[in-house]
């Protein structure tokens, strides 16, 4: 509570240091000073993302989160020594434009979000009305890596799924990159009867929980009886385990991760095994790509070896 406190007493002593007369005059300076700062900071961020091999739709998203101005240049601004050297009108300008950034933050993300939710839609419709447009076959329980992984799977051969995720900001992320995510807790019956799971063919597990499997083996196999079980197990115990308790296991070892669990469940949904293989090859380079992007950043960043 002391931090939230804090911080409204450090806004209102900056809300009072404007000087109001300043505002009314230069209304068309500060609106000018806050779309530089909107438009640069945005534009900065998208190209940073985008050089991350990151898709656009979600470095769109980030940017639309980052583009405001920062508390820290608040700071900076009432400085004393800050203060004297730029003049009391050019700080009130700024710290003006700030504050204006920031209250735009809402509407900046939610107009960000809707396109590139427009986007996704537009390069592959099944992202997001596959759970409305047709009956899914599939749940993915999951949205980490492997489970993202098996998502863009479904979405690419136009396969009807859905996606439950327990986990707070692997929600909020998954429902951001378009993926139709439903949040809940995976360990409650009564949660899984509500999503009609006995007219579901497949379910894939991308973060197992091996007491909650043991758990629910003999309830899964008296009430569902045809549902075909998969689950991506980190290491060779794992697999055998769940195998016992008639799983399709899949021994997860490659990259990117879940890779082999996606290709399991396309073969099993007998997608072509041509198409199976470039979709493969693709994910591969991408995440390739991706990490040579990012051992590149990681070694400029590293200080020379004295």
């Amino acid at each position: 509570p002391f931090r939230f406190l804090l911080l409204s007493f450090f806004f209102m002593t900056v809300g009072t240091s404007l000087e109001f007369h300043v505002l009314a005059d230069e209304w068309l300076l500060i609106l000018g000073v806050t779309t530089g700062i909107v438009l640069v900071k945005a534009l900065c961020t998208m190209g940073v993302f985008v050089v991350w091999k990151e898709r656009f739709p979600q470095a769109l998203q980030q940017s639309g989160l980052l583009f405001q101005g920062s508390e820290f240049l608040l700071v900076i601004l009432a400085m004393p020594a800050i203060a004297k050297a730029l003049g009391s009108t050019a700080v009130s300008v700024l710290i003006a434009a700030v504050a204006v950034s920031m209250a735009l933050t809402s509407f900046i993300y939610s107009f960000a979000h809707k396109t590139a939710r427009g986007i996704i839609e537009r390069r592959c419709p099944e992202a997001l009305k596959s759970e409305v447009s047709k009956t899914p076959d599939l749940v993915v329980v999951g949205m980490n890596d492997t489970g993202t992984r098996v998502a863009r799977a479904m979405q690419r051969f136009d396969i009807p799924y859905f996606a439950v995720e327990g986990e707070h900001e692997d929600f909020l992320r998954a429902r951001a990159e378009g993926f139709p995510v439903i949040y809940g807790d995976k360990g409650d019956i009564r949660f899984w009867e509500t999503l009609g799971i006995e007219k579901l063919r497949l379910l894939v597990i991308a973060r197992p929980d091996i007491e909650l499997s043991r758990s629910f083996a003999p309830v899964s196999k008296e009430r569902f009886p045809n549902l075909k079980r998969y689950v991506g197990a980190k290491d060779d115990a794992e697999l055998k385990e769940y195998e016992m308790m008639n799983y399709t296991a899949i021994r997860c070892r490659g990259v990117p991760s879940g890779v082999e669990l996606a290709e399991q469940v396309l073969r099993d949904l007998n997608v072509d095994p041509g198409e199976i293989v470039a979709w493969v090859t693709k994910e591969q380079e991408e995440f390739l790509d991706r990490q040579e992007s990012v051992s590149f950043a990681n070694m400029l960043e590293t200080p020379a070896a004295a």
